[in-house]
């Protein structure tokens, strides 16, 4: 480095060289200290090089890691949920055959807590389902074509009786087509829309508009309802699984409808939000990568 130096400063006339040298060994100092120059140059050249491809192997292996973890966990999600299955079935099945065969010489608690074993029973077996579910999530399918129009009207076929008990209104844009995974989409509006019409007012029917926009990268989609509206402070954490805002007298639920929904957004390159007002009602969004491979 001191010779890169030495050189810049005579090649610059920075500096006169104290002693007396001849012109032609000016010119092999020169040529010396060039050459010394440049190797130091392409030693720093390899230098830079090296520590760059270094952080990218080291990335690239965190990712890989990272990938893997969650596969794992996922894995080990299903297991257990699918293993949990069946000791749930024994315990439905006898306090079944024990409310048949025996519950007339049950006494009030008796027959009190054989409920509770029921209630229980049918919240573990929801739970389970939905813990399948999620570890499912983008697990099988392959992105295609996607009409939004026919999948929102599959939804509200399946949401028939629920739309008429709540006398819901619902209002539906014209939607894009888009590449996307149909099932997982389709489980994504069917939350987000049975969410709008189970938050509602008491004394005020649902109404319910469903819309799009888009920019350079994404579809952006929006379902915008008159409901309860959620606080400020509760906005960004209700899309951790089992995250509930309400007692399961006041909404049943188990609390991972919209972790469902966030798995599936990140699925589609996209991300979930909401924007909303307490008793005005709530706008949830979502954006889908319009480069989904």
């Amino acid at each position: 480095m001191c010779s890169v130096i030495f050189f810049l400063a005579i090649e610059f006339e920075w500096i006169q060289p104290t002693i007396e040298i001849g012109h032609l060994a000016l010119i092999i100092l020169r040529s010396s200290l060039t050459i010394v120059t440049f190797i130091w140059l392409m030693l720093l050249f390899v230098y830079l090089v090296s520590a760059n491809t270094t952080s990218e192997e080291k990335l690239q292996h965190y990712n890989l890691q990272l990938i893997q973890k969650n596969k794992e966990l996922e894995q080990f999600t299903y297991v257990a949920s699918h293993d949990l299955q069946e000791p749930l079935r024994t315990i439905t099945s006898y306090a079944e055959l024990l409310r048949r065969q025996h519950l007339s010489s049950l006494d009030e608690n008796g027959k009190k807590y054989l409920e509770y074993v029921f209630a229980s029973s049918l919240r573990m077996k929801k739970l389970i389902k939905d813990l399948l579910d999620h570890s499912r999530i983008g697990r099988t399918h392959v992105p295609e074509k996607t009409d939004c129009n026919m999948l929102l009207k599959e939804v509200l076929d399946d949401m028939a009786i629920s739309i008429v008990e709540s006398n819901a209104q619902i209002e539906i844009q014209k939607l894009p087509i888009v590449i996307a995974f149909p099932t997982d989409l389709k489980l994504l509006f069917q939350n987000l829309l049975a969410n709008a019409i189970k938050f509602h007012k008491k004394n005020e029917a649902p109404k319910v508009v469903v819309a799009f926009r888009a920019d350079a990268k994404n579809w952006i989609f929006e379902i915008k309802d008159n409901g309860i509206g959620i606080e400020k402070k509760f906005q960004e954490n209700i899309f951790a699984i089992f995250n509930r805002l309400h007692t399961r007298t006041e909404y049943e639920g188990n609390g991972i409808g919209l972790a469902h929904c966030k798995k599936i957004a990140a699925l589609h390159r996209g991300v979930i939000g909401v924007q909303s007002e307490v008793n005005v009602g709530s706008t949830f969004y979502f954006t889908i990568s319009k480069n989904i491979e």
